[in-house]
């Protein structure tokens, strides 16, 4: 069965960027089911769009040990506000959902299963790709943290003007 790539990677991003904020993990789901090189790339942007996305449009509400938090080790930490407010999640996964095809169609941004669901964890996969493949570095610096950064921020902006989140939402208490 073939599967529309567009529409492929779109749901493969959003599918790895709710896996990534659920207690199941994602980078072990996606070793588990061995995703094809293009997959695991939609994964990957997925994945990084909920890093980036988080981190960056709770910037100004938390500290410097929360951002980092969020942003190197895992958005999970957001999990009791998205519990209180779903809607929050809705600019990071919007950024997955347009970032992921660009990356995969237009930058042919492909790879290993063992990276597609660790997102900036650590910074594994950044590390990983600047040392085997700069080219799939800049796509993925471009289309998994520059793009999904700017849509997030826009996406919050518009969310906090509807009044569907309120600004202090995503205030981590990091001990």
């Amino acid at each position: 069965m073939k599967v529309n790539p567009l529409i492929g990677s779109i749901c493969v991003s959003l599918a790895w960027s709710l896996f990534l904020m659920t207690p199941a993990s994602s980078a072990a789901l996606a070793v588990a089911v061995m995703l094809d090189p293009l997959s695991s790339g939609a994964a990957l942007i997925g994945t990084t769009a909920q890093f980036v996305g988080f981190t960056v449009i709770s910037w100004r509400q938390n500290n410097l040990g929360a951002n980092i938090a969020q942003g190197v080790i895992t958005p999970k930490v957001q999990f009791p506000n998205l519990l209180a407010n779903p809607r929050l999640a809705i600019p990071s996964f919007i950024a997955a959902a347009v970032s992921a095809p660009i990356a995969t169609l237009f930058f042919h941004f492909k790879v290993s299963y063992t990276l597609a669901g660790l997102g900036l964890n650590s910074l594994i996969a950044p590390i990983n790709l600047a040392s085997s493949n700069m080219g799939m570095f800049l796509a993925y610096l471009a289309m998994g943290v520059a793009v999904p950064a700017i849509i997030s921020l826009v996406v919050y902006r518009v969310l906090l003007a509807f009044h569907w989140v309120k600004d202090r939402q995503l205030h981590l208490e990091i001990v």
